[in-house]
């Protein structure tokens, strides 16, 4: 049996988009024709499409196969190479926080600043491939405006990690109504005391204590179309024109496509403009309660930027531990990437910070 790379998985969904849109115009000229020799003749159209679709999705699931999981290939290294973290360094704020400047200090956390002083809501969607963590840009915000400004998040918590921030998928429904529906149905369900609430309003005035409401989706390449984007229009339209005092929602949506980042890919690039288009247009429809914001493309992380994390997170600064930290770090990603790269992909790089967080404290009496 052959199985799909991930490069083929991005072709295939682009044809897929394609033929759902082709058969959707047919099925509405057949819809809309009186002709019934008219109607004949697009039929078989229509037909032959939809099994171009089956076939399409049925070679989808035709993922990498399983292999078994390889060993954690952490704390071996650092029992032999500790990294003594600072005292006042840890948590998981510093699971999620290495630097990627340009998206992150000059763009969503420059965003947020900017809601709060205006009070409005922001809404954004975080463009990037999966392998970049797109939601953690958004978690590093929460748990940094929560543990170093000390203002009072409520959001979607991990039931068996304490205080950690989860996403959850947007479950698409047939029409824009009921995907909000289904929305609203997690967000009833993640969020505590959150089950009387009807509305957004409602569900602020529950959360009056607390500075922000925030919620964290997601949308893989395998549910994607851009004839979504009147599903997202209408949850967009859920946090307008809220009364001031209840401008307190940060929704974050993470559209994942693979390889989006890489310059020699342009298979996403309509879907990113439609994403572009639809902020552009909401913004101008509310430009008083809301701000609606589109990041693209996150791109993996430079050795700069993790070379800082390591020195900001250990007590000593050991450069010779770093060397050894990074050298190690390019052994795993290089397994799985181009090995002319000289940057690393995040799910990586949060192996290693949760692998360096969750060693052995001695310096804690806990």
């Amino acid at each position: 049996m052959s199985f799909l790379t991930e490069e083929e998985q991005a072709h295939l969904q682009q044809r897929l988009n394609e033929q759902i849109q082709l058969r959707d115009a047919f099925q509405e000229d057949y819809d809309n024709e009186r002709s019934s020799g008219e109607k004949l003749r697009i039929k078989p159209k229509i037909d032959a499409l939809e099994k171009e679709i089956t076939e399409i999705k049925s070679k989808l699931t035709s993922v990498a196969p399983p292999s078994p999981p390889a060993p954690d290939p952490w704390p071996a290294f650092l029992k032999q190479h500790p990294l003594k973290i600072a005292h006042n360094k840890g948590g998981i704020l510093y699971s999620v926080n290495c630097n990627r400047e340009e998206h992150y200090g000059e763009g969503i956390e420059q965003d947020f600043l900017d809601v709060r002083e205006n009070k409005k809501n922001l809404l954004g969607f975080i463009m990037a491939c999966p392998h970049q963590r797109p939601l953690s840009i958004a978690k590093r915000l929460v748990y940094e405006m929560q543990h170093e400004h000390n203002l009072q998040m409520v959001y979607f918590r991990d039931a068996a990690e304490e205080g950690e921030a989860v996403s959850m998928d947007i479950p698409f429904g047939l029409k824009p109504e009921i995907t909000w529906a289904n929305v609203w149905d997690v967000v009833q369900d993640r969020i505590q005391n959150a089950q009387n609430a009807e509305t957004p309003l409602q569900l602020s005035e529950l959360c009056g204590d607390k500075h922000h409401v925030v919620m964290f989706f997601r949308i893989t390449a395998q549910k994607w179309h851009p004839n979504k984007t009147a599903h997202l229009q209408y949850l967009i339209q859920q946090f307008c024109n809220l009364p001031e005092d209840h401008r307190k929602f940060l929704v974050f949506i993470s559209l994942e496509l693979p390889h989006i980042h890489s310059t020699a890919s342009d298979t996403y690039q309509t879907d990113v403009q439609k994403i572009v288009d639809l902020c552009t247009e909401a913004n101008q429809a509310d430009h008083q309660s809301i701000k609606i914001v589109p990041y693209k493309c996150l791109p993996p992380v430079e050795i700069r930027s993790l070379e800082n994390w390591l020195n900001d997170v250990s007590d000593n600064g050991n450069q010779a531990t770093n060397r050894r930290m990074i050298a190690h770090l390019e052994v795993q990603n290089r397994q799985y990437q181009d090995e002319t790269r000289n940057n690393f992909d995040m799910e990586y790089v949060e192996d290693m910070q949760k692998a360096v967080l969750n060693q052995p404290r001695p310096d804690l009496k806990f």
